[in-house]
């Protein structure tokens, strides 16, 4: 995924002029402004996060984040020591697919470490092939006990939110600006006051709030029976099928 640091650089956690809101809130892009994850905030306390979209999101709807996963099972990667920056396995991936991801060691040895990923190579199944660049450096060994998996980053591949899947999905946000496979990158609101639509039933005024489950984009009142796909709380009572003030509590 290109990466760049544009214009937005210089307001990243910050409050921009409200005169740029606009024209930098409002619209899609074709390629990112700035870096996928960049936050801004404004004077109500809200947070703000360039994002990337598979699919037409439109404005309102909750984006989530697909957890997407390649799995690395035991002997697929290289014995790797201490201090390095590129790990090799062997793994089906797309070069740089996976740039703003995170490789997860689950069992074996560093198992319970997290490595940014900067980028990585084509990747055949069948073969050590892949090399798979890390932020920093290994801070313990890898070995062919070692099992693993990549995920991407959670701004990236959102989708219009469904509790159908909670397994796959984590609520991320409500798109500001209406997405298209020609423009993909949106700004998401992941933190504050925010109107969203009752999707399931009424909402009542205090109720923690969750993914809807039969009308995607959409909330409902979460109950313990539900997997919990948490969202906020609801300031007011909402009708099925209305809009109503919440309080998002995704990523400050």
């Amino acid at each position: 995924m290109t990466r760049n640091i544009g214009p937005i650089a210089k307001v990243m956690d910050s409050i921009p002029p409200r005169s740029w809101w606009p024209d930098l809130l409002y619209k899609a892009y074709a390629s990112p402004p700035g870096n996928v994850g960049f936050r801004i905030c404004d004077s109500f306390g809200r947070s703000f996060r360039l994002c990337h979209t598979t699919e037409v999101a439109a404005v309102g709807n909750m984006l989530s984040h697909l957890v997407t996963e390649v799995a690395i099972a035991a002997t697929k990667f290289d014995i790797t020591a201490i201090g390095a920056s590129v790990i090799d396995a062997d793994a089906t991936i797309v070069a740089n697919a996976w740039d703003g991801g995170m490789l997860c060691i689950e069992d074996g040895t560093s198992a319970g470490a997290l490595y940014p990923i900067v980028s990585n190579t084509l990747g055949t199944a069948g073969t050590i092939d892949s090399d798979i660049s890390i932020e920093g450096e290994l801070h313990t060994p890898l070995s062919e006990s070692s099992v693993g998996f990549l995920i991407h980053g959670p701004f990236e591949n959102l989708s219009v939110a469904n509790a159908a899947n909670p397994a796959v999905e984590m609520p991320v946000g409500r798109a500001m600006w209406t997405s298209s496979s020609d423009s993909p990158y949106i700004w998401v609101q992941t933190w504050g006051l925010a109107l969203l639509k009752a999707g399931t039933g009424a909402v009542g005024a205090g109720d923690t709030v969750g993914l809807a489950e039969d009308d995607a984009g959409s909330i409902e009142t979460l109950v313990t029976t539900e997997d919990p796909a948490y969202v906020g709380v609801s300031l007011q009572a909402i009708a099925d099928g209305e809009w109503g003030l919440c309080n998002i509590h995704c990523y400050p």
